[in-house]
């Protein structure tokens, strides 16, 4: 200071003393939040002549534009600029991000642009190798195996480095359930950032029992933003909206039991041990219970894809086959259990129906064509007749269709219906995969056919005209049913037990 320029250097070092005792304590990084003031070290003091003064924070954006002063003085504008602009993103990585009712919230461990490298590996309590993240130590037995970094992974959940991960996991499960794994949550409104309760306590000791909070994150009982970030890890590694906030889904979810959890990774380690060695490098994955899809590439992920599965009274199968042909702009001929089920029930109501969707009634396939007006739909004999809806914007197909030899008449295809990729819970079919971007999957289906070029599969789509293409180099695709499985860095993920098929109760199987 100018002011301490013209003093001995006993008086500067009296004042300097005096304004680090007139100083508030450093706040702690999780209290940083809620403060109203920022400490001096973090927003800097305010000479004025005849007093000092703290200034009050500046907006996020503001303070992300404050460049050092190496770069405010003699320094050119672009270097400035390009200098904020990095601090405005980094600025904005850290928000917690919020969700309206109405947003589609996109779960990152779908998202191959989000990928981290491996983190070193250290061993933990029992002598496993699990991974910590350098800039995270300590803080218990699974603070370096699920760290809250964005989720996913190239690694295919049909391979040797995921069977690996999962025995790991499963010591580490067996180690929880020695230790009375954790307490339940008792129902009751929906905890979010603000909320202070007994339930949030306890809500952090669940978190903390599997890595998802810090342990030195301390157990009050206030929902603070850490607290959110941590649901959001948990949710997203249980295939459930990353909202931030204890809705009655994820409150369900966090109160399966350790044991119920140890049952499904030891279950799932043998479905998985099934499979590794016998799948080639590429291949088409669909794990029905998580509602997803894994297109395989060299024994690396190329893409995930949402997807609608199997009504749990019209299951999807367990499938092993080899893709053959695609269909652009098929025909949907309607099976006859949903003919049954679906289709006379809903022109019993409203006989309109079948105009609006550009379907035609048939006396048999390739038969005449008769005028629905016609038909009484009250009539048993009506169920034996066949439907054929051609391509449109309303066909159930969507504008692609994938085919492959099964004994269950299902097959893969696009949906008019998007909308439902963006739910928790997606088992709306009769047994059929819907997927999400399936031009993506096609367009990589079709590049190892000689004539079938991306320009090629884009004038395809565009045209709107049907066209059959037979695979000259089928694909080989597997419907499977995974519950839980570990990645690489340790992260375990978990899903709903859909058709309860792992025998661990009913609250594994309904949130």
């Amino acid at each position: 200071m100018i002011i301490q320029s013209y003093l001995s250097p006993v008086a500067g070092l009296v004042l300097a003393a005096a304004a680090c005792v007139l100083a508030p304590a450093p706040l702690s990084a999780q209290g940083v939040g809620d403060a109203e003031w920022f400490g001096p070290a973090a927003n800097g003091l305010i000479d004025q002549p005849s007093r000092r003064v703290y200034r009050k924070p500046a907006a996020p954006r503001t303070a992300a534009r404050r460049a050092p002063s190496s770069l405010r003085d003699g320094q050119p504008v672009h270097a400035r600029k390009s200098y904020q602009r990095r601090r405005v993103v980094q600025a904005a990585r850290y928000r917690t991000p919020r969700l309206s009712s109405s947003a589609k919230e996109w779960d990152d461990s779908f998202d191959t642009s989000t990928i981290r490298h491996m983190a070193p590996v250290y061993s933990d309590p029992l002598g496993n190798d699990v991974t910590r993240m350098p800039d995270k130590p300590g803080g218990g037995l699974f603070q370096g195996s699920l760290g809250r970094s964005r989720i996913g992974s190239k690694t295919p959940v049909i391979s040797q480095n995921t069977l690996d991960a999962m025995q790991a996991a499963i010591a580490r499960y067996e180690y929880l359930e020695r230790r009375g794994g954790w307490k339940p949550i008792p129902a009751g409104p929906d905890l979010r950032v603000g909320s202070r309760s007994p339930r949030v306590g306890l809500l952090r000791e669940r978190l903390m029992a599997t890595g998802d909070l810090r342990q030195r994150s301390g157990n009050s009982n206030s929902f603070d933003a850490y607290v959110g970030q941590a649901v959001q890890h948990f949710q997203k590694r249980h295939g459930l909206l990353a909202t931030g906030y204890v809705n009655s889904r994820t409150l369900k979810a966090l109160n399966v039991t350790a044991s119920a959890r140890l049952t499904q990774l030891r279950l799932n380690l043998e479905r998985l041990s099934q499979m590794v060695g016998s799948t080639p490098k590429s291949f088409i994955m669909v794990n029905i219970a998580a509602a997803e899809l894994e297109a395989v590439e060299s024994n690396s992920v190329r893409s995930r894809h949402r997807t609608v599965v199997g009504k749990t009274d019209r299951p999807s199968p367990l499938i092993s086959s080899k893709v053959v042909q695609v269909n652009f702009y098929p025909f949907w001929h309607v099976p006859q259990s949903i003919v049954r089920k679906d289709l006379i029930p809903k022109l019993k109501t409203d006989p309109g129906y079948l105009a609006r969707t550009n379907t035609r009634v048939l006396k048999s396939w390739g038969g005449e064509e008769i005028d629905p007006a016609t038909v009484d739909w009250n009539d048993p004999a009506a169920e034996e007749l066949k439907f054929q809806q051609d391509p449109g914007p309303s066909n159930a197909m969507g504008f692609v269709r994938i085919n492959f030899p099964n004994s269950h008449a299902v097959y893969m295809h696009d949906t008019p219906t998007k909308g439902l990729f963006s739910h928790e819970y997606r088992a709306y079919s009769s047994g059929c995969i819907r997927i999400q971007n399936v031009q993506d999957l096609v367009g990589w289906l079709l590049q190892r056919e000689k004539d079938w070029s991306p320009s090629k599969v884009n004038q395809t789509i565009n045209s709107g005209e049907s066209v059959d293409v037979n695979l000259k180099n089928p694909m080989p695709v597997y419907w499977t049913y995974f519950t839980a499985w570990a990645q690489p860095d340790g992260t375990v993920q978990f899903r709903r037990d859909l058709y309860s098929r792992d025998g661990v109760g009913q609250l594994a199987a309904n949130y």
